[in-house]
């Protein structure tokens, strides 16, 4: 595929006439003019003409939406468009989260690394060993989408793995140099295994920078794993992004107002703590990760190895019929997105439960065969969340909306499988389904939830804001148009209402279409991140849930 470098607006000059207006701050829209140049907002209100000018009239100026949680680390040097998240309004992400990174790469657990990328692997050569040499790959050529990459804790603590259980372990600050923050995948290889005082000293290396945290449960620990993210922050001047904040399974639905007052009380006792969260009441991760402990005990490599024993599958049938462990959300409630295996490639698309009836009936053996022949590298999604608890998230004021997913195409070499629709739909949904639509928060607070807010929880210091001498991140879009197509079906397919996309004063969207121009870079964090405040969390508005 040709690259295209972005030139600039001719006379590096563009103006947006007769948008409304809304600046990200939360403040009211307002009708106006933006004037660009240089790949910055020079001016808003009524500004004078330009080589190029946008007839905004009837359509929202905003600025370019931050996904604060995002796994486009290695989909974006498979297809450096990245049309998923740019048709979405995204102009910046925040990769490498949930400790998963694709550096350092450690040449003794090369598997372990694999296993540990299995929900954002796309098919690209590791030709690098550490961040330096993928910041370097990644900086290549232009990107569709500006990226504030961070170290994932989990891949970083492969090499480090025996020093963290003899509780023997710090993480250079060094490392994360060039770095947005460190992320920790609680849930995951090898960090599940760790103790406390580890994990605290691996969180210390984010020191003035954001630690994001997906916690150890999402489910019956729901409370008690909030407590354990918080207390990692205890004495560190981070910034902590508890990530996509859920209450997972039936018999914790109604937990999200607890979760919440939780994470209001630490803010008020000075932690600088928030969360992100997807409009969707499904999630998706990688099979393995689902196995229990007792078999994860050695690591996934060796799991997947366990299974092909009778006796540990009897083991997790026992568990299964038993209503615990693995697969017991039900068959029925678990979609297979993606499968590394090609005699199973036909299960794309379908639940388990669906799959299984195509064979002999047996979900749990049909799963076990499927992690077997993949080599562990099966990625599904979990239908696991009540819409209570969803909209109870979505609308609270300490909320990031967020994809945790990945930037595709709908064709191209990332357009493989049937991955989660909010790689495609997930701020367009939460706009058009929940704002406009549902009416459950004024356009003003929600367009500041995909802006000024995740900026500032990346410590972004001139973006998610429409201000002069800003970057000219900006979005256009149809208020009454936008709104999302992909479905669980049928995933790969861009949002609509979206008409223009500006990235760095790079119009790579004109009137929803992409003009084939790239704005986007990595960004550095020695240029564009605003150090810790000391004095705890700021003045940011908590609203008591009720």
């Amino acid at each position: 595929m040709k690259r295209v470098v972005a030139p600039r607006i001719p006379e590096g000059e563009l103006s947006i006439r007769g948008a409304t207006i809304f600046d990200g701050s939360g403040a009211p829209g307002f009708r106006g003019d933006l004037l660009v140049r240089s790949g910055r907002i020079v001016a808003l209100g009524t500004c004078g003409g330009a080589a190029r000018e946008i007839d905004a009239t009837g359509l929202f100026a905003c600025p370019g939406f931050i996904d604060i949680h995002g796994h486009s680390d290695l989909s974006l040097l498979a297809d450096r468009r990245g049309l998923s998240k740019l048709l979405q309004g995204i102009t910046t992400e925040a990769s490498g989260q949930c400790g998963m990174s694709p550096f350092p790469v450690p040449a003794a657990r090369y598997e372990e690394f694999r296993a540990l990328l299995a929900y954002s692997w796309a098919a690209v050569e590791i030709t690098w060993r550490d961040a330096t040499g993928y910041l370097t790959e990644l900086r290549r050529e232009p990107l569709g989408l500006n990226v504030c990459p961070f170290l994932g804790g989990n891949v970083a603590a492969l090499e480090m793995d025996r020093e963290a259980k003899q509780g023997r372990l710090e993480l250079e600050r060094e490392a994360l140099e060039g770095l947005w923050g460190l992320s920790l995948g609680l849930a995951y290889e090898p960090l599940s295994r760790w103790p406390t005082e580890a994990l605290g000293r691996l969180a210390a290396a984010a020191a003035g920078k954001t630690l994001a945290v997906h916690m150890r449960s999402e489910g019956e620990q729901l409370l008690e794993s909030i407590a354990e993210s918080l207390a990692l922050a205890a004495r560190q001047p981070v910034r902590i992004e508890i990530a996509h904040l859920k209450a997972s399974r039936r018999g914790n639905w109604g937990k999200m107002r607890d979760a919440l007052a939780a994470v209001e009380e630490a803010r008020r006792q000075g932690v600088d703590v928030a969360f992100n969260v997807y409009p969707y009441k499904a999630s998706s991760t990688f099979l393995a990760a689902t196995l229990p402990d007792w078999l994860l005990a050695e690591g996934q490599d060796s799991a997947i190895k366990l299974l092909q024993r009778p006796e540990v599958v009897q083991r997790l049938r026992e568990d299964y019929r038993s209503g615990r462990g693995f697969l017991s959300i039900g068959a029925e409630n678990i979609l297979l997105a993606q499968v590394e295996a090609e005699e199973y490639g036909w299960a794309e698309g379908m639940t388990l439960s669906a799959a299984a009836e195509r064979v002999n009936g047996d979900a749990l053996g049909l799963a076990v065969d499927m992690l077997v022949a993949a080599r562990g590298q099966v990625n599904a999604v979990f239908f696991s969340m009540s819409e209570d608890d969803v909209r109870l998230a979505l609308t609270h004021p300490l909320g990031s909306i967020c994809t945790d997913g990945m930037a595709l195409c709908p064709q191209g070499p990332t357009s493989r499988g049937k991955p989660h629709p909010r790689s495609y739909g997930a701020f367009p949904r939460f706009l058009g389904h929940y704002v406009r639509d549902e009416g459950l928060l004024e356009w003003p607070e929600a367009i500041r939830k995909c802006t000024s807010w995740p900026a500032s929880r990346l410590g972004l210091r001139s973006r998610g804001l429409l201000r002069p001498g800003y970057a000219a991140d900006i979005v256009l879009f149809d208020p009454e148009a936008i709104h999302d197509t992909a479905t669980f079906e049928d995933p790969h397919q861009l949002a609509k209402g979206i008409r223009y996309v500006i990235v760095n004063g790079v119009l790579s969207v004109d009137d929803g279409e992409f003009t084939g121009l790239l704005g986007g870079q990595v960004l550095d964090p020695g240029e564009e991140q605003r150090p810790m405040r000391a004095g705890g969390p700021g003045s940011a508005q908590v609203r008591v849930a009720g």
